[in-house]
């Protein structure tokens, strides 16, 4: 079984039996059998999750290259990036609507460091990475998603599968409250700085009253 289908199966099992979880049939890859007309229906994403009256579209990717590809604008020959933009597309126009809240889960493995690191990121959030990726790269790395606020889904090796900490997942979706999503082609985005801590505050207010720390 390929990486992939692996890591949908173990999200699969890690989704708790409260929870709604549809996982859309693969697209069809011909008609009459082939012998007449071919071609491939492009699914806008991978799942639908439901909980506490939130819908959740949800694309997943799994990679071991340190990074993950994505389309940053459409194309008409078959793209090799790992994120097409009929996926991204897909994402975005779902979660235009009230009560849904779309994003990519993305697992990065590391056989050397044996290490495997899952994050989940919205839909808007990626539109605004990719805006600022613009130019300089068409891939994604951890430091990237952490920039643009990505959660990271917590992952617990039992035997051979991975368990993930769904529900943790879900709980954060929940508080997302007034998501916005960037329109095609007008993205705007703010990087993602943690908050001050109460120690930091008082080195500067100190600092402003002339004390050198």
């Amino acid at each position: 079984m390929n990486k992939g289908k692996v890591f949908e199966d173990e999200f699969k099992a890690s989704v708790p039996k409260n929870v709604f979880l549809y996982r859309l049939p693969d697209a069809a890859s011909g008609f009459a059998g082939g012998k007449v007309t071919r071609f491939a229906l492009k699914n806008p994403f991978d799942f639908f999750m439901f909980s506490d009256g939130i819908l959740m579209p949800l694309e997943l990717k799994t990679t071991e290259k340190g990074a993950i590809s994505f389309d940053s604008k459409p194309t008409k020959n078959r793209s090799q990036n790992m994120i097409k933009w009929h996926q991204i597309e897909g994402l975005r126009q779902a979660s235009e609507n009230n009560r849904v809240r779309g994003g990519f889960l993305l697992q990065f493995r590391d056989k050397e460091k044996a290490y495997i690191r899952t994050y989940w990121i919205s839909i808007g959030d990626f539109l605004c990475m990719m805006e600022s990726l613009e130019g300089k790269k068409k891939s994604c790395n951890e430091k990237d998603l952490k920039a643009f606020r990505a959660f990271e889904v917590f992952g617990q090796l039992k035997r051979t599968r991975y368990v993930y900490d769904v529900g943790a997942l879900i709980q954060h979706i929940g508080t997302l409250e007034n998501l916005k999503i960037p329109k095609r082609g007008g993205y705007s985005f703010e990087i993602y700085k943690p908050k001050t801590t109460e120690l930091e505050i008082d080195f500067e207010a100190l600092r402003a009253k002339g004390v050198d720390i």
